[in-house]
């Protein structure tokens, strides 16, 4: 495929394209620090976005382990009073088989 009428336009000095893209982020610097780092640029966050930080931070916060759970297990175990009802174990892994698989 031979494409014409497109090298002309691209000939010239590249370094006029790099020495404005340095201005352009040069002078927008400096207009950061004359305002004191405002640049009247707004950002708008949706509801559903703040919603979704307000859940991962609230997942960072919450412990993966549940201290108080694992204390009152292990002192019921240490005692002698902690039952196991296989019954309910057993119904437990069909649903959850059940979910998976269906």
């Amino acid at each position: 495929m031979k494409l014409t009428g497109i090298a002309p336009q691209m000939k010239g000095d590249s370094s006029r394209i790099e020495s404005r893209k340095n201005t352009g982020r040069a002078s927008g610097e400096r207009i950061r620090a004359e305002t004191g780092g405002s640049s009247g640029d707004r950002v708008q966050i949706s509801a559903s976005t703040r919603d979704a930080a307000a859940i991962h931070k609230t997942i960072n916060q919450t412990p993966d382990v549940r201290a108080d759970k694992v204390s009152e297990v292990k002192e019921r175990i240490e005692s002698g009073t902690y039952e196991i009802d296989p019954s309910k174990i057993a119904d437990k892994m069909i649903a959850s088989f059940m979910e998976e698989n269906l």
